[in-house]
């Protein structure tokens, strides 16, 4: 089987560059497009806000995701382009609660999806 699109999704900046790097040489390997998936994860609430959270919190939460989904980007879009595959880069905020559907919703026309280690020495709930 030929694979034509990768995804790759990228929650920190540590391991971006790895895994891009790994991502694009398969996509070079197959002449494949590589989609990259930057999340920031809102990390104060677990899928829901409680009736009696502040507005400012869960707008301060929500703000700090999208900041650090903008930074992944412009990470991403540098590392990416260096490697010179056929690639695009999206971010994106999500909560921990929903953050099966959105990688699955993500994931859905992608042949393959390339991930870092989920365990390991190195490894956290926070990358």
């Amino acid at each position: 089987m030929a694979y034509k699109t990768l995804l790759t999704v990228v929650r920190s900046s540590s391991e971006a560059p790895a895994q891009i790097a790994a991502a694009a040489a398969l996509a070079r390997d197959h002449d494949a497009h590589l989609d990259v998936l930057c999340l920031g994860i809102d990390e104060v609430q677990m899928g829901y806000y409680f009736a009696g959270a502040d507005a400012v919190l869960q707008q301060t939460s929500i703000a700090l995701a999208q900041e650090k989904a903008e930074k992944l980007v412009a990470e991403a879009e540098t590392l990416a382009a260096a490697e010179g595959v056929l690639y695009s880069v999206r971010g994106m905020v999500s909560q921990y609660g929903v953050l099966n559907e959105v990688v699955g919703q993500a994931a859905r026309f992608a042949d393959l999806v390339v991930m870092p280690k989920p365990y390991g020495p190195d490894a956290s709930l926070e990358k």
